[in-house]
């Protein structure tokens, strides 16, 4: 049910937004908030009347806004949420919208219905925004630590010590090969093992390198006395 708003107060209206806003917290901004209570206290130095007009630039100067865009969607969302009644909109730059207030008996009832109904619509573009705002975010960052982990490997790699006991172009091949990221750039081929010692990888690597090297030299030729 709704009463008329000059049987409404000021504390009436601010206990039925708050009652609202505890029940949707997710959707309402301080946009919201400005614009409603700008709205009742138009309404109050106009002495309640019933029905209002609402100049959009004079209330947007009122809340300090100065996105049209983000004001009519403010409005639009108070008119849809049932706190404002639009009785006719402007046509022109010489009207202006005419709005009343309504005052709910079972405003948290109500408030409720409304907040379930617009979370069961799409998501907002600004949440949507927002949310391709974090995820640029969290992927600069995750580059940023992926170089700073990166260099830090290399320096555990091209040691004094290291570099005195294998070769430059053996460093080099170990490192290429355990850094290389995966595909979503987060980590590194070594980060991917369920250990790791760099000293003890090194010396495997040796080894191996060595084995592999010895491997490809040909195998000495035995010659038999009747050759010469």
């Amino acid at each position: 049910m709704e009463s008329r708003n000059k049987k409404g107060t000021g504390y009436n209206y601010s206990k039925q937004w708050f009652d609202f806003t505890f029940q949707t917290q997710d959707i309402i901004t301080p946009i919201h908030t400005a614009l409603y209570f700008w709205i009742v206290e138009h309404n109050n130095r106009l002495h309640w009347k019933e029905v209002i007009g609402l100049p959009t630039a004079y209330s947007m100067e009122a809340v300090r806004l100065k996105s049209y865009r983000s004001y009519k969607k403010a409005l639009d969302d108070l008119i849809g949420w049932g706190f404002i009644r639009l009785v006719s909109k402007s046509h022109n730059q010489h009207t202006c919208n005419q709005v009343a207030l309504i005052l709910k008996t079972k405003a948290k009832s109500e408030a409720d219905e409304n907040a379930f109904d617009l979370e069961a619509k799409a998501e907002p573009k600004q949440r949507q925004k927002q949310s391709r705002h974090n995820k640029t975010v969290k992927t600069i960052q995750t580059f940023k630590t992926l170089e700073s982990r990166l260099a830090n490997f290399k320096d555990e790699i091209f040691t004094d010590d290291n570099k005195k006991r294998y070769s430059q172009e053996m460093l080099e091949a170990y490192f290429n090969y355990w850094t290389e990221p995966t595909r979503d750039k987060t980590k590194m081929r070594f980060e991917l093992e369920k250990t790791w010692e760099n000293g003890r990888r090194l010396s495997t690597w040796f080894r191996r390198d060595q084995e592999r090297k010895q491997w490809k030299q040909p195998k000495n030729t035995k010659y038999h006395a009747s050759d010469y």
